[in-house]
């Protein structure tokens, strides 16, 4: 019980806004609990190393939901995970005191663990060396399968101390630290030191661990924190130094304030080739050095101004010459030094990209001009990512709340997760949480860390994507699924899920639809009841020493004989005969939940007690088991088991292993007296039998489909493994979920690999069936049409098809509109809109979602269509000094904008127009943002043409107004050669011809207008005005 205690305080206080995210790997629950290292192999499979006191109760370490067993006095771990987070293998180590750890792996994943002990060393309890009083370096090499290959031991006559070790491409270990004396190695003197100073050394060992060669810093003040080597075996190492010390090779600097940070590169045998320094007025601090694989040095750590403001700096250089490329700078506030400012690690990626990890306290921390963090009077985590020239990317912040919490490392691994090692301090107790950020980008759609984070409550799930999930560019969308079909709407990083079912996130790249990143796991949503009854820890007993009744709450309602009875606190001494029970609501869920009757008579009671046994030693197959606790003692007691009222053949002692459900209830005979007690029935019901329940199938209301599942009971109690579904015998790929969305007919089998939370013992199988039957698909499809005439539509009619037998019901939005029952609906907005039909067997079918958005702009929310107005000009051609106009036909309610020669008019807003202008006319209108445009309709606007004067002769042009032909005639006594021409307003000719007498002219292809016949003769010029209707 102490440890389901202490996992519930520890998974209340990790995670501030939800309880439950699977990006992270906990560890717990001894008293002290601390994974401070991680390192990640070829293979991406993520090792860990950590530490732990043991308390006087609890003696196993939890790590992820399994127990392993481990020294009560305490010990340092090494556990390594494959990338899905299942421990592979785990080994401990003790010492006199806890040791001191850190890992390494080469390219054939063999993990390196280089520490230091004290007296005494031991591997999983085996007895490795022993050594003196003072602290002692250990190597030791393990196998990918975790085997331990060799350990090998440095020292000196005082204490050593390491710092951060590294490995180079051949599997050579490189290591810094700090002697005093002789240096040993394998017993052997490889330093011979006799000026009793303490000094920094580094060294080089083969892959078996055999030393290639040491070199010290004679100068005590030069201190060595860090060393790494690159692909080329160049060798870099990182510390602190103060005043003026030498580094040999004539290489001596001198510090600018108490401690500065210098940075080097070493010769083969370890001597400097060149060193650089960083440093303020107060004391400067190196955290970590490390490389990338394009020849540049990274630096990390704390330094100080001129002034003695504190900062984090991080600092490029070429690794030819250690010439800075750039520095880049966390500040913190000007007016008040900070309460602890420390990074803690440092790190690069392939892509040449450093992270920073590191917390603060007290201050707000500057790293440009966007990105502040502060939190007041709290400490919090950052890790910080930057780009290759230096630029941030994204700072990331954990804030901690009322308790202490420290960041230590951080490993890469290839798909873009970020493993780091923290540890909180809380009432006491140490725990740890391994967390896995996951960076997602363009560049990682094939991510497997994608995790949803939740916490339930009797409202359903609180869901959200894990605050471990890092999208530095903001380029995904969000989509929610319940049972696998997508939920409408739900867009948004989280999700209030409150009908039962299994709910997942897919997020989907703005740029590349193609790019899908499915979430990790599904949610489960259960019953009401079921998260009352499962959360609620009910207790209700009958005390036969103090003969009493009591519950573990005080606001329990108490029965007797199902009369509710007042009962102060939490315990009712010296009860009077009768059935006895409690009951409790659950808040917030409008449950209630009972807890078993107890039976008190004469003053005696019966309580059935249920626990549970492995059947016939089989832990796989788990039974209910009865025992009896009362205050009836004595000799001459028979003792009578009964399952739904039926006597329990040889059923007579005072426990019983329950094999079937039902009702049960025992009995107590004294046989000297007569008297038979009896205790109240106690019911199991298939949920007592998690191993034997069916398959769940929840099908669609109208059998065309259907979610199976794994019992919601069996899943919640259970730690699953695996699991696998079939269908008529044969295996579905890729279906590895709880459930499975059926949709077709056949059988369904799962077959899930599973083990009990916290448990050693091996895993179990449950295997389950059942059977769905695909009934007709009925569909329902949605139509619409427009409503309105004119150039304006400002309405639309949805429909189904009519059935009388049918019910329908409409929603806008997702939201149930009232009254609207009839298989059509009228609507004048851009909603979304969709049908309900009832068809009255208990199917309901849904159609799709319908919206027709129109032309409307995004500012407007009315539906709104324009048709092209229809326009209509009095006459095209027109005199300068004739009134007529054009206009629009039937259309309202919309802007008018005339357009001439297609720039609009100033001013022509009306529905009609008069043309005093010769051009194309055309109207605009407009309404709600939407606009369209008529046809054209040209016009001219004549002039008043003039005519030469009066002929000497009589000339006949007729008819005029002529509408197809003109005949012009000459009198006889000017016969002759003559000549007609026929001009329009511009000037341009349209006929010319000669004639004698008379002649007729064809108009058929002209236009309305007004023309000027000219006609020449012998004698004289006639112009005439000629109008062609």
């Amino acid at each position: 019980m102490r440890i389901i205690v202490l996992l519930s305080i520890l998974i209340s206080i990790c995670f501030t806004s939800f309880a439950q995210d699977g990006s992270n790997i906990t560890f717990g629950i001894g008293e002290k609990v601390m994974v401070d290292y991680a390192i990640v192999d070829a293979q991406d499979n993520l090792i860990a190393s950590g530490n732990y006191r043991k308390d006087h109760i609890e003696s196993d370490l939890i790590i992820e939901s399994r127990r392993f067993v481990v020294p009560k006095e305490g010990a340092s771990f090494i556990v390594k995970f494959n990338p899905e987070k299942s421990v592979q293998w785990f080994h401990y180590i003790r010492s006199y005191n806890t040791p001191e750890i850190t890992l390494l792996s080469d390219d054939s994943s063999n993990v390196y663990m280089i520490g230091v002990y004290e007296r005494f060393l031991d591997f999983d309890g085996k007895s490795t060396f022993l050594g003196g009083l003072d602290k002692e370096i250990f190597v030791a090499k393990y196998t990918a399968t975790g085997q331990l290959k060799w350990i090998k031991r440095f020292g000196s006559i005082s204490d050593e101390s390491i710092g951060k070790p590294t490995i180079d491409k051949d599997g050579n270990l490189f290591i810094v630290g700090r002697f005093q004396g002789n240096f040993q190695a394998e017993g052997n003197n490889s330093i011979v030191d006799m000026d009793g100073w303490r000094k920094s050394f580094l060294l080089k060992l083969d892959r078996n661990g055999k030393l290639v060669w040491i070199h010290k810093f004679d100068d005590t003040g030069i201190i060595v924190n860090a060393v790494e080597v690159n692909r080329q075996s160049k060798i870099f190492i990182s510390g602190t130094f103060s005043e003026s010390r030498d580094f040999g090779a004539c290489n001596i600097l001198t510090s600018k304030g108490e401690d500065d940070v210098f940075y080097a590169q070493c010769e083969q045998n370890g001597g400097i080739i060149w060193v650089k320094q960083i440093g303020g007025i107060a004391t400067d601090r190196c955290n970590d050095i490390t490389l990338d694989n394009y020849g540049y040095v990274f630096v990390s750590g704390q330094s100080s101004d001129n002034a003695g403001q504190r900062s984090i700096f991080l600092l490029k250089a070429s690794e030819t010459d250690g010439v800075t490329v750039w520095s880049n700078s966390v500040t913190t506030n000007t007016d008040k030094l900070p309460d602890f400012l420390l990074v803690n690690d440092l790190t690069v990626n392939k892509a040449g990209e450093p992270y920073l990890l590191g917390f603060a306290e007290g201050t707000e921390l500057t790293f440009n001009d966007k990105i502040k963090l502060s939190q007041p009077n709290q400490r919090f985590i950052f890790l910080a990512k930057y780009s290759a020239d230096g630029k941030v990317s994204y700072v990331d912040k954990e804030s901690i709340f009322d308790q202490f919490g420290y960041a230590t490392s951080m490993a890469l691994d290839s798909r873009n997760n970020i493993f780091l090692t923290n540890f909180y301090n809380f009432n006491n107790f140490t725990y740890s949480i391994l967390k896995r950020k996951t960076e997602l980008d363009i560049q990682n759609c094939t991510s497997t860390s994608v995790i949803i984070a939740n916490q339930e409550s009797c409202a359903g799930q609180a869901m959200k994507l894990s605050e471990n999930v890092i999208i530095p560019h903001n380029d995904f969308a969000f989509q929610w699924y319940k049972d696998g079909e997508i939920i409408r709407r739900a867009t948004e990083p989280s999700y209030q899920a409150m009908e039962e079912g299994y709910y997942s996130l897919k997020l989907i790249n703005k740029a590349d639809k193609s790019c899908e990143v499915k979430s990790a796991n599904n949610v489960l949503v259960s019953s009401k009841e079921l998260y009352a009854h499962r959360t609620t820890d009910i207790v209700f007993h009958y005390d036969p020493d103090n003969y009493r009744l009591s519950t573990n709450s005080d606001t329990d309602q108490w029965y007797q004989d199902n009369q509710l009875i007042n009962v102060q606190g939490n315990m009712l001494t010296n009860p009077p005969d009768g059935v006895y029970k409690i009951k409790r609501t659950v808040p917030g869920c409008s449950v209630t939940v009972e807890s078993k009757e107890i039976i008190i008579q004469d003053g005696y009671g019966i309580e059935l007690h249920k626990e549970t046994i492995d059947g016939l030693g089989n832990h796989c197959e788990p039974f209910p088991y009865f025992r009896i606790s009362t205050n009836i003692t004595g000799e001459g007691l028979l003792y009578r088991w009964f399952l739904n009222d039926q006597l329990i053949p040889d059923s007579t002692e005072t426990h019983l292993m329950a094999v079937a459900s039902g009702d049960y209830h025992a009995s107590i005979i004294n046989l000297n007296t007569g008297k038979v007690y009896a205790s109240r029935k106690y019911r199991l019901d298939r949920k007592d039998y998690l191993q034997a329940l069916p398959l769940s199938k929840v099908d669609n209301g109208c059998g065309t489909a259907a979610v199976i599942k794994i019992d919601d009971a069996f899943a919640t109690k259970y730690l699953i493994e695996d699991i696998t579904w079939k269908l008529n015998g044969q295996e579905l790929p890729n279906e590895k979920n709880l459930f499975i969305r059926a949709t077709a007919s056949g059988d369904y089998t799962s077959s899930v690999r599973y083990t009990t939370f916290y448990s050693e013992k091996t895993s179990c199988n449950y295997n389950s069936f059942t059977h769905f039957e695909k009934k007709p698909d009925f569909n329902v499809n949605i139509g619409y049409g427009y409503a309105g005439s004119g150039c304006k539509v400002d309405s639309f009619k949805v429909f189904v098809e009519a059935n009388q037998a049918y019910k329908y019901q409409w929603a806008r939005n997702d939201t149930l509109l009232n009254n609207q029952t009839s298989n059509e609906l009228f609507v004048k907005d851009k909603s979304i809109y969709r049908a309900y039909v009832d068809r009255g067997d208990g199917c309901i079918k849904e159609t799709d979602e319908i919206s027709l958005s129109g032309c409307a702009s995004d500012a407007f929310a009315q539906f709104v269509m324009l048709n092209p107005p229809v326009i209509s000009a009095e006459k095209k051609t027109i005199l300068a000094n004739e009134k007529s106009f054009i206009k629009a036909e039937g259309c309202t309610d919309v802007n008018f904008q005339w357009l001439k020669d297609e720039i609009p008019l100033t001013g022509a807003n009306e529905p009609a127009l008069e043309l005093r202008q010769t051009g194309s006319y055309a109207l605009q209108i407009e309404k709600f943002g939407c606009k369209n445009v008529s046809n054209t309709i040209d016009i001219i606007v004549e002039s008043i043409l003039s005519e030469e004067g009066t002929a000497e002769i009589e000339i006949r042009a007729f008819p005029n107004p002529a509408t197809e032909t003109l005949q012009i005639v000459i009198p006889v006594a000017s016969v002759g050669n003559s000549s007609i021409t026929l001009q329009n307003s511009k000037g341009e000719t349209l006929r010319k011809a000669s004639f004698t007498q008379t002649t007729t002219i064809n108009l058929k292809d002209l236009s309305e207008g007004v023309y000027l016949l000219t006609i020449e003769t012998d004698k004289q010029r006639f112009v005439k005005k000629i109008v062609k209707k």
